[in-house]
């Protein structure tokens, strides 16, 4: 799927400015970086897959020493799952960040709406005004908040687990690392898209 990118994006209404172009822009970013977050949560699903076998394949192989429960795979692969994380946490930062930002230009708009001086409208797109990108990026933002939270439980946990149903705990790691339960996927879809369309993107 094709980055959206003030390099990818046109509007019939021609260039846009001020508050519009700020908004337009910031819709972009939030595009890009859930992509990303889609693409380090496989990543990162990859290698919990592959942390699973050396972990199990150690456990099989192991004399109940606890010596042997680790080894250099396995330090290899839990140090590559905490860089996936960490970028999921820096990716998680951004989003809040362009949540703030909308609502700092809501707040301009605003108070450009409320001057004499100001011919700027209070819906400078297709329908919405400022405030309900707001929204939609703050609901985005707190859905991927939430993730983070899980994804770091099972990155803390997964290398450790010993317990003697290793390899369903470890599944189940997988599953929710994937499936990610705190992501609403239909609703983020939909609000991306309508934020896309609000202001006025179009594939060049």
């Amino acid at each position: 799927q094709e980055k959206f990118s003030p390099t990818y994006l046109s509007t019939k209404k021609g260039q846009l400015t001020g508050i519009p172009r700020q908004v337009k822009d910031t819709v972009a970013d939030i595009h890009n970086y859930v992509l990303k977050w889609q693409k380090l949560t496989t990543r990162g699903f990859e290698e919990l897959s592959k942390l699973s076998d050396i972990k199990l394949t150690l456990l099989s192989n192991s004399d109940n020493n606890e010596s042997g429960f680790y080894s250099n795979d396995l330090l290899e692969i839990c140090n590559k799952i905490v860089v996936t994380y960490n970028e999921l946490e820096k990716t998680s930062k951004k989003l809040e960040k362009f949540a703030s930002k909308l609502a700092k230009l809501e707040d301009l708009s605003d108070y450009n709406s409320s001057s004499s001086m100001s011919c700027l409208s209070s819906v400078p797109f297709v329908t919405w005004p400022v405030s309900k990108f707001t929204e939609s990026a703050t609901e985005i933002s707190e859905m991927h908040v939430k993730e983070l939270s899980l994804k770091k439980c099972i990155v803390e946990n997964a290398a450790h687990e010993l317990i003697g149903d290793c390899r369903n705990t470890l599944m189940t790691f997988s599953s929710c690392w994937l499936h990610e339960p705190y992501i609403d996927v239909p609703v983020r879809k939909f609000l991306i898209q309508s934020m896309i369309f609000e202001s006025g993107h179009e594939r060049v």
